[in-house]
């Protein structure tokens, strides 16, 4: 298409031309840009020689017959008319022009030259730990993006934008209480979280490297990575305290937290028996020895009252009873035991209760008095003796034998059928009444018969108070 319409432009330029071949033309110079050139009038525009145009920072082209520069001036493309107006083509003269890199903070980039009007390619993005590229800007300000892709007849300066990054800060607590991470853009101010806890243990700090447990880290602005942080523990020392409650006194314990620990020696305490350790004074929980708790602890020593015996002993040294009680128990109540002694009367023992139990048996032996017996003595019809009184064991030492008219004393007895004869020489442990035998004496009655003559007697032998029966004579007549 433009190669037709350039043709029909040749053709009836060269229409014109013949056609004015002879007249006078004003030439007017269409410099674009450049030198004022005064118009000119020529007779024959085949023998005239265009001028030269001059414009700064270009190269001139040649003359062009139409605006758009696309049919140079040649006389066989020229229609000599009266007028005839030509233009110029300029070319460019290119000049090279620095774009300047201001990384704020980032890695450098070198300076690059691009000459004018060539295409922009940015060298690769810059770097900046911490932070994302954020493009450049043509100010400081950031407010206007650079867009350019074609080279502008001026230096530049860009300016990188830098976003900073967010990071995570995490906490290993190595035990401890949870810490939440910390997540904050770099450069930002952080603190420290709240310490976290740990039994047995006070929080020394935070560490970045636990193979160097020193160096603590400190909280001020949030780095520029990802970071995990470490807990450091100091291990805490804790005192057990020994309450013997009335006990021998227990030396306190002083170890650090889980530190292996063994029991104390065994308090000791008059009247009881020692039974442990417990955490509290109620005694429902007994501490076991092993590690150190994570506190401070007072242990409460129980005792068990000891069982004691009250002994009370036989006169022989042998144990009439034994009564058991715990130390310390109300003995007010107790009744005592009676010990008894053939031929002695129980009067107490020889030593007084106490009015609680001590922490030891004792012993109690009794105590006697010998009992006085009365010996009695029944005559049976003989005189009157008195009653003697003789301790137990006494030698018995009897009173003058009784008499009883017709009778001869018999010696005496201990029953009232006379027929264990008293053998005692000692006062036995009872009363004791004798019983008097007695012998009757026979007397003799003599019966004579003077009548017939026989003098040889007859005789009656009978006790005192026997009835008397006298035979009856035989008869003798002549007498009554």
């Amino acid at each position: 298409m433009k190669k037709i319409r350039k043709l029909m432009i040749v053709f009836f330029m060269a229409f014109f031309l013949f056609s004015c071949q002879n007249q006078d033309v004003t030439l007017h110079f269409q410099t674009n840009g450049g030198n004022t050139i005064e118009d000119v009038k020529v007779k024959d525009l085949a023998t005239y020689d265009l001028p030269l145009g001059e414009r700064d920072g270009y190269t001139f082209e040649g003359w062009y017959t139409d605006s758009l520069l696309t049919v140079p001036y040649a006389i066989g493309n020229v229609i000599q008319l009266s007028e005839v107006t030509v233009y110029a083509k300029w070319s460019k003269i290119l000049s090279p022009y620095t774009i300047s890199f201001t990384t704020s903070g980032g890695s450098l980039i070198s300076d690059m030259t691009v000459m004018e009007g060539s295409t922009i390619t940015l060298p690769s993005n810059p770097f900046f730990q911490g932070y994302t590229f954020g493009g450049w800007f043509v100010d400081q300000g950031y407010t206007e993006p650079f867009e350019l892709t074609i080279m502008p007849e001026a230096d530049l300066i860009l300016y990188a934008k830098w976003i900073p990054n967010e990071y995570t800060i995490s906490f290993s607590t190595s035990g401890g209480s949870p810490v939440d991470s910390m997540i904050a853009t770099f450069g930002s101010s952080v603190s420290e979280p709240e310490q976290p806890l740990k039994s047995g243990y006070t929080f020394a700090g935070w560490v970045s490297n636990l193979s160097e447990p020193n160096t603590l880290y400190t909280f001020s602005t949030m780095p520029d990575h990802d970071l995990t942080l470490y807990a450091i523990w100091m291990v805490n020392s804790y005192t057990l305290s020994f309450d013997s409650t009335g006990g021998s006194l227990v030396d306190s314990m002083t170890e650090n937290y889980l530190t292996s620990i063994t029991e104390p020696g065994v308090p000791t305490k008059e009247g009881y028996t020692f039974s442990g350790w417990y955490i509290n004074q109620t005694y429902q929980t007994a501490f076991v020895f092993d590690t150190m708790p994570s506190m401070d602890l007072t242990l409460y020593a129980l005792w068990t009252p000891n069982i004691y015996n009250l002994i009370f002993y036989n006169d022989d040294g042998s144990v009439l009873t034994s009564m058991p009680y715990a130390f310390g128990s109300d003995l007010s109540g107790v009744t005592l035991p009676e010990a008894t002694l053939t031929g002695y009367h129980f009067t107490g023992w020889n030593d007084s209760l106490p009015s609680v139990m001590p922490a030891m048996d004792l012993s109690f032996t009794p105590l006697f008095e010998i009992n006085s017996y009365t010996l009695s003595f029944e005559t049976n019809g003989g005189n009157n003796i008195t009653a003697l009184t003789f301790d137990f064991e006494e030698t018995i030492i009897l009173p003058n034998d009784p008499t009883k008219t017709g009778y001869v004393f018999g010696g005496w007895y201990v029953d009232t059928g006379l027929v264990t004869p008293l053998n005692y020489t000692i006062m036995p442990a009872m009363d004791l009444t004798l019983y008097a035998k007695w012998n009757p004496i026979l007397y003799t009655i003599t019966l004579t018969d003077f009548i017939d003559g026989n003098t040889e007697p007859s005789s009656l032998h009978l006790e005192v108070g026997s009835e008397i029966n006298l035979p009856t004579p035989d008869p003798v007549a002549g007498y009554t």
